[in-house]
């Protein structure tokens, strides 16, 4: 009975549990995690720069290991692919905007 009186609310936000993993980025501004592949924003990161990746049931977040001038980490915030072997890519993270890129050739 004394042990239940100590008990207190459950907090109104669930508490997040998140898998925290180191990765680099790859030269296609892509980072491995779970045999899936997310992209980076080209304009915030260099090819084989470290990121940190926390992994929620849901969804990827993205950051940088060191802050930006304006103190950010935060890079890009993507959906968790299910399986594996799955590309989960943002064009606009590619540095190339899409009205600009070449049609493929026949």
């Amino acid at each position: 009975m004394r042990d239940r009186m100590a008990l207190r609310p459950l907090p109104k936000t669930p508490y997040a549990v998140a898998q925290r993993h180191l990765r680099h980025v790859g030269k296609d501004r892509l980072a491995a995690f779970d045999a899936n592949l997310y992209s980076v924003p080209a304009r915030m990161i260099r090819p084989r720069q470290l990121v940190e990746i926390r992994a929620t049931k849901f969804q990827i977040s993205l950051h940088s290991t060191v802050a930006d001038a304006s103190g950010q980490k935060l890079l890009a915030v993507r959906p968790r692919a299910v399986g594996r072997g799955a590309s989960v890519v943002d064009e606009t993270h590619l540095g190339r905007p899409a009205h600009r890129r070449r049609p493929p050739h026949h």
